[in-house]
């Protein structure tokens, strides 16, 4: 597909109603149809295409509860703010290897502490964080899925932002 231009109309996804439409013309600047754009992504897929230019991942908005649920399904990058001692809870629908992020602010109180569930696990070099306690400071969590364990294995924590 690299002699294709892709065009994208809007940049809004189909999880808030909005649906994301794409124009893919030939060289030329004809529109493909559907069935010829199917079958060219899937050629480009099924060849080992490489993606080039910035990936741009919607931050999925968490609702603050004393357990702080996560559909994994929805995305990679969660924030959340916290307005009160809360547990981040086991996220459902998970991929083997999925990376995900969560992005935990301080309330204007701050203070807040945040336990975790069953299936978060923590290592020697990353351990289980107490997050930074200033009022609107905002705390960074990276967790990678290991589904042989059922575990997320904490591999990073950025704090303090």
């Amino acid at each position: 597909m690299a002699d294709q231009k892709l065009t994208a109309l809007t940049e809004t996804t189909s999880l808030d109603g909005t649906e994301l439409f794409y124009v893919v013309e030939d060289p030329a600047g004809t529109p493909l149809s559907r069935k010829s754009l199917v079958s060219r992504i899937k050629d480009y897929i099924l060849t080992g295409a490489t993606f080039t230019g910035a990936v741009r991942e919607a931050v999925v908005a968490l609702t603050d509860a004393a357990t702080i649920a996560i559909d994994a399904s929805l995305g990679n990058i969660f924030k959340v703010t916290l307005g009160g001692n809360r547990t981040l809870g086991n996220p459902t629908n998970l991929v083997a290897g999925q990376k995900i992020v969560v992005r935990v602010k301080q309330d204007g109180t701050g203070s807040r502490t945040l336990a975790y569930d069953t299936k978060y696990r923590f290592g020697t070099d990353v351990t289980s964080p107490t997050l930074t306690t200033t009022a609107g400071k905002t705390d960074y969590l990276g967790f990678i899925y290991n589904a042989d364990d059922d575990k997320l294995d904490c591999v990073a924590v950025a704090k303090g932002y």
